[in-house]
């Protein structure tokens, strides 16, 4: 999982600062290196599931630092993330899942949920 931008900062930034803080959410913390670690396996779970570059991720859920490994593990897989609001309607919901993706994007028309 060869990526430069977005999908690979985790493992830059842990290998500069691998044992600092990067994530804080209630009483727990998590580091780069775990961050990167997390990614990863997700990244990797995700790839099983059929992910592939120019595939749409969508994410659902409150804020959590899940939300951010997702966004993280499908850049690094070359995918679309798509976040989804937990504030918007049911038909709202609907329409961002069953837009299609633009011409030039490449992948099925389902996608795995985090």
């Amino acid at each position: 999982m060869l990526n430069r931008g977005l999908g690979s900062w985790p493992a830059r930034r842990a290998r500069m600062t691998r044992h600092r803080t990067a994530l804080v959410h209630g009483t727990r913390s998590w580091t780069y290196g775990q961050l990167d670690e997390r990614v990863n396996r997700l990244a990797h779970a995700l790839r099983g599931l059929g992910v592939r570059a120019g595939d749409r991720v969508a994410s659902l859920g409150p804020n959590h630092p899940a939300f951010l490994e997702t966004l993280f593990a499908t850049a690094a897989l070359g995918a679309v993330f798509v976040p989804l609001n937990t504030r918007l309607a049911a038909p709202e919901l609907a329409f961002m899942l069953d837009d299609p993706p633009p011409p030039s994007s490449s992948g099925p028309a389902s996608w795995p949920t985090s």
